[in-house]
Protein backbone atom coordinates (compact mmCIF):
# COMPACT_ATOMS: atom_id res chain seq x y z
CA UNK A 1 0.00 0.00 0.00
CA UNK A 2 1.26 4.04 -1.12
CA UNK A 3 0.53 6.82 0.75
CA UNK A 4 1.19 9.80 -1.59
CA UNK A 5 1.50 13.57 -0.35
CA UNK A 6 1.66 16.00 -3.36
CA UNK A 7 4.25 19.17 -2.57
CA UNK A 8 4.82 21.97 -5.45
CA UNK A 9 3.27 19.93 -8.39
CA UNK A 10 5.49 16.67 -7.23
CA UNK A 11 3.82 13.50 -5.87
CA UNK A 12 5.80 11.85 -2.72
CA UNK A 13 5.25 8.27 -2.58
CA UNK A 14 5.80 6.76 0.77
CA UNK A 15 6.17 2.87 1.07
CA UNK A 16 3.36 1.96 4.19
CA UNK A 17 4.75 -1.96 4.37
CA UNK A 18 5.71 -1.56 7.60
CA UNK A 19 2.95 -0.38 9.17
CA UNK A 20 1.86 3.25 10.17
CA UNK A 21 3.63 6.17 7.88
CA UNK A 22 5.68 8.09 10.10
CA UNK A 23 7.26 11.42 9.61
CA UNK A 24 7.80 13.00 5.91
CA UNK A 25 9.17 10.60 3.04
CA UNK A 26 13.13 12.40 2.59
CA UNK A 27 13.77 14.60 -0.34
CA UNK A 28 16.92 14.70 -2.18
CA UNK A 29 18.47 18.43 -2.17
CA UNK A 30 17.32 21.15 0.31
CA UNK A 31 15.14 19.47 3.50
CA UNK A 32 13.63 22.01 6.11
CA UNK A 33 14.29 19.89 8.79
CA UNK A 34 18.08 20.04 8.30
CA UNK A 35 19.98 22.26 10.72
CA UNK A 36 22.18 23.92 8.51
CA UNK A 37 23.46 26.68 11.17
CA UNK A 38 24.33 23.80 13.38
CA UNK A 39 24.41 24.29 17.58
CA UNK A 40 23.17 27.88 18.01
CA UNK A 41 25.74 30.05 19.88
CA UNK A 42 25.97 30.24 23.78
CA UNK A 43 24.52 26.98 24.13
CA UNK A 44 26.33 24.46 26.32
CA UNK A 45 26.41 20.95 26.64
CA UNK A 46 26.43 18.52 29.21
CA UNK A 47 29.39 18.15 29.36
CA UNK A 48 30.31 21.64 30.65
CA UNK A 49 27.15 21.40 32.65
CA UNK A 50 28.72 17.92 34.13
CA UNK A 51 32.09 19.85 35.08
CA UNK A 52 30.56 23.15 36.18
CA UNK A 53 28.00 21.00 39.31
CA UNK A 54 31.64 19.42 40.20
CA UNK A 55 32.95 22.28 40.53
CA UNK A 56 30.23 24.55 42.62
CA UNK A 57 30.08 21.48 44.64
CA UNK A 58 33.86 20.83 45.29
CA UNK A 59 33.94 25.00 46.39
CA UNK A 60 31.02 24.76 48.60
CA UNK A 61 31.63 21.59 50.54
CA UNK A 62 35.77 22.66 50.47
CA UNK A 63 36.78 19.44 49.01
CA UNK A 64 39.05 18.84 45.58
CA UNK A 65 37.07 18.51 42.56
CA UNK A 66 38.29 15.16 41.33
CA UNK A 67 37.12 13.82 45.74
CA UNK A 68 33.53 14.92 43.97
CA UNK A 69 34.38 13.04 40.60
CA UNK A 70 35.28 10.37 42.77
CA UNK A 71 31.96 9.83 44.73
CA UNK A 72 29.70 10.21 41.72
CA UNK A 73 31.49 7.18 40.46
CA UNK A 74 31.17 5.48 44.11
CA UNK A 75 27.41 5.85 43.61
CA UNK A 76 27.63 4.79 40.30
CA UNK A 77 29.66 1.35 40.94
CA UNK A 78 27.60 0.52 43.64
CA UNK A 79 24.22 1.33 41.90
CA UNK A 80 25.77 -1.17 39.02
CA UNK A 81 26.68 -4.03 41.63
CA UNK A 82 22.85 -3.57 42.70
CA UNK A 83 21.87 -4.21 38.81
CA UNK A 84 21.02 -0.94 38.28
CA UNK A 85 22.98 0.88 35.22
CA UNK A 86 20.77 4.20 34.39
CA UNK A 87 23.08 6.36 36.25
CA UNK A 88 26.24 5.28 34.86
CA UNK A 89 24.96 4.82 31.17
CA UNK A 90 23.05 7.87 31.36
CA UNK A 91 26.15 9.89 32.58
CA UNK A 92 28.74 7.93 30.51
CA UNK A 93 26.30 8.28 27.20
CA UNK A 94 26.11 11.93 27.67
CA UNK A 95 29.93 12.90 28.29
CA UNK A 96 31.29 9.99 26.01
CA UNK A 97 28.79 9.18 23.33
CA UNK A 98 26.55 6.60 23.65
CA UNK A 99 28.40 2.86 23.16
CA UNK A 100 28.23 1.13 19.65
CA UNK A 101 26.62 -2.01 19.84
CA UNK A 102 27.81 -4.71 17.51
CA UNK A 103 25.82 -5.63 14.65
CA UNK A 104 25.04 -9.32 14.56
CA UNK A 105 24.63 -11.77 11.22
CA UNK A 106 24.63 -15.01 10.28
CA UNK A 107 24.74 -17.03 6.82
CA UNK A 108 24.30 -20.58 6.01
CA UNK A 109 26.44 -19.90 3.14
CA UNK A 110 30.90 -19.93 3.56
CA UNK A 111 31.65 -16.27 3.65
CA UNK A 112 34.12 -17.42 0.84
CA UNK A 113 30.82 -18.72 -1.45
CA UNK A 114 29.01 -15.38 -0.43
CA UNK A 115 31.75 -13.02 -1.58
CA UNK A 116 32.18 -14.87 -5.01
CA UNK A 117 28.34 -14.54 -5.52
CA UNK A 118 28.50 -10.75 -4.96
CA UNK A 119 31.47 -10.44 -7.41
CA UNK A 120 29.66 -12.70 -9.75
CA UNK A 121 26.36 -9.97 -9.35
CA UNK A 122 28.41 -7.20 -9.38
CA UNK A 123 30.10 -8.18 -12.79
Amino acid sequence: MKNKEQKNNEVIVADKSAGKLRGKPFQKGEDSRRNLEGRPLGSRSFATDFDELIEEKAKKEGRQKNEVRMELLEIAYDEAKKGDFRYWEYVHSHLYGKAKLPLEHSTDDNLDEVLEKLNSLLG
